[in-house]
């Protein structure tokens, strides 16, 4: 996996320099114009506050931080005072507000991490800390009408699968919203790809070779029907920068780019300081190229996304039952040779005993059936042990309107939008760490989703209906306790202690 350059920058950081910055939030260096060019330092969370920080910033509150932080806990009451009272992109962000504010502090202390490792996200305290900071309500959001004559377009670049786009789609829709801005979405192009081909050529800056997109990245652009992407008749005043040649901003266009490649070049905080200004500044394109994988962008805002985010109509041969449980597998199997593609480490695969097992024991199947959605064999480990243990059988969702035909191109094509509006369907969803599993259990229809406690894809912890299952520290039936602002498993241990 990939290891941050924030990490090394930290790691040869002197112990003098670490001890003169000021005091952290969340478990993070707050952000200045000193920051290094990778942005932010490892993730954290707030129990790793110090109770002298939050003293401290009690101590200096602000008239804003008054009227803002009211309300909140008094972890969050520090924390959020802490914010407010802080220079660089906290400074930035709060004077902005809203959802643009949050935005830009969830990205500044939790960015998505690209190293295989499992990562912490932000803790309810800290969310209700840049909310607060923020004065954002995530129950009663407030975007600016948009105008008609708009100066700026927030031009969503998609690339890599179609769950990852919808990543993409939600967070641009949602900045463009926030900022009275036209929206559009772009598939990328060549000259946006993060790197040179070469190595060597890339070392010298010299010119790129043609690049290819990155994986899945057409075949997910594809199911984004001509009315989601929206207002592409704007795109045209968005000028053709490559990131790869350090070309962020230019001719009336700014990039907002979170690829690791992109934040080693620019720092992130500098690049989020532009893109709250863009709004009130003579640019009128702002790209968001990146993957925004945090839930702390989209906490709350469920319903606004279902309302908001384009989806297409479309109409299946045959749904799931109310009763029906529908199963996500995204990993296959396990190899302890390591040389099948498929391969994933055995404790960390969501088999039957490391995760169904716990699940499906407790669920009444007497009225339902299971059905399996899912690209892998039925030979393969994790298909047969719940064809095996529970019945289970693959569903295959078909469109009504397209041939029987198996080799014919649009019933390929409609694959991966038939599946996920048939998961988004199901009033009963046990998904895995799979991104358009994420979408589909976010924006669909269940009643009860059973979903990974933590992981490489966001946990949505504050989600009333969703109960968690731990495989990494083997807890299970974790539900999200208002009282104790966790998500806390039968045995009494919240998400923070099971994760430390």
């Amino acid at each position: 996996g990939w290891r941050s350059n924030a990490t090394r920058h930290v790691r040869r950081r002197s112990n003098a320099t670490r001890h003169a910055r000021r005091p952290r939030v969340d478990g993070r260096a707050a952000g200045d114009a000193s920051l290094s060019a990778a942005g932010d330092a490892s993730p954290s969370n707030a129990s790793d506050v110090p109770p002298s920080v939050a003293a401290a910033a009690n101590a200096s509150s602000s008239p804003l931080a008054e009227t803002r932080c009211r309300g909140l806990t008094a972890t969050a009451r520090g924390m959020c005072t802490s914010i407010v009272s802080s220079p660089g992109i906290e400074r930035a962000a709060t004077e902005r507000g809203g959802w643009l504010c949050r935005a830009a502090l969830v990205l500044h202390y939790d960015r998505h991490s690209y190293q295989r490792s499992y990562t912490r996200p932000l803790s309810p305290d800290t969310r209700d800390a840049i909310d607060g900071a923020c004065d954002f309500d995530p129950a009663n959001p407030k975007f600016p009408a948009r105008r008609g004559d708009a100066k700026l377009v927030v031009a969503s670049v998609h690339h890599n699968g179609y769950g990852n786009q919808l990543f993409q789609y939600a967070f641009a829709k949602l900045w463009a919203a926030a900022s009275g801005a036209d929206f559009a979405a772009t598939l990328i192009a060549p000259h946006e790809s993060p790197r040179h081909t070469s190595p060597k050529l890339q070392a010298k800056g010299g010119p790129m070779f043609p690049a290819k997109l990155p994986p899945n990245s057409e075949i997910g652009w594809q199911h984004f029907s001509t009315a989601a992407r929206g207002r592409v008749d704007r795109l045209g005043v968005c000028a053709p920068l490559a990131p790869a040649l350090r070309q962020y901003v230019g001719n009336g266009t700014r990039i907002l780019g979170e690829r690791p490649a992109d934040t080693k070049r620019v720092r992130l905080d500098a690049q989020l300081a532009g893109a709250l200004a863009a709004s009130s500044s003579n640019e009128t394109c702002l790209k968001t190229i990146g993957y925004w994988q945090a839930y702390g962008l989209y906490a709350g805002l469920s319903g606004f996304l279902r309302t908001n985010i384009e989806r297409q109509p479309l109409v299946l041969v045959d749904d799931p039952g109310p009763d029906d449980v529908v199963v996500h597998v995204r990993k296959c199997r396990w190899d302890p040779d390591r040389k099948h593609p498929d391969y994933f480490e055995k404790d960390r695969l969501y088999s039957w005993d490391n995760y169904f097992r716990h699940i499906f024991e407790h669920l009444d199947l007497r009225n339902g059936t299971v059905k399996i959605i899912s690209v892998c064999k039925l030979e393969s480990d994790v298909v047969a042990e719940l064809r095996a243990n529970v019945n289970a059988t693959i569903a295959h969702p078909e469109l009504t309107n397209v041939t029987a035909n198996p080799h014919h191109m649009l019933r390929r094509e409609a694959a991966i939008l038939t599946d996920f509006t048939y998961m988004s369907r199901a009033r009963r969803l046990v998904v895995t760490e799979s991104t358009l599993a994420w979408w589909a259990a976010f924006l669909g229809d269940a009643d009860e989703v059973h979903a990974p406690g933590s992981g490489r894809t966001p946990v949505p912890a504050a989600e009333a209906h969703y109960i968690f299952h731990d495989i990494h520290s083997r807890h299970y039936w974790g539900r999200y306790n208002t009282a104790r602002r966790s998500i806390v498993y039968p045995n009494g241990a919240t998400a923070e202690e099971v994760f430390s």
